[in-house]
């Protein structure tokens, strides 16, 4: 059995499509460099702090979210 590889060209960045979302929502974010955003966003209970990293050598978007129970 052979194992299929495809080639893919991705047009945007997919932390940039995360910062597009966090802006048309008015949310506020930082970007940590290229791969990596923070985006903060107030709940009906608690603030949510929620990270993305994006992992190109395994084309995979790690994400991270904390928040306190008040």
């Amino acid at each position: 059995m052979e194992l299929l590889e495809l080639e893919f060209s991705r047009e945007i960045h997919p932390v940039d499509v995360i910062e597009q979302v966090a802006h048309n929502n008015d949310w506020s974010f930082e970007r940590a460099g290229d791969d990596e955003i923070s985006i903060s966003v107030a709940g009906s209970w608690t603030d949510y702090h929620v990270s993305f990293s994006w992992m190109e050598d395994f084309e995979a978007l790690h994400l991270a979210c904390a928040f306190d129970i008040k």
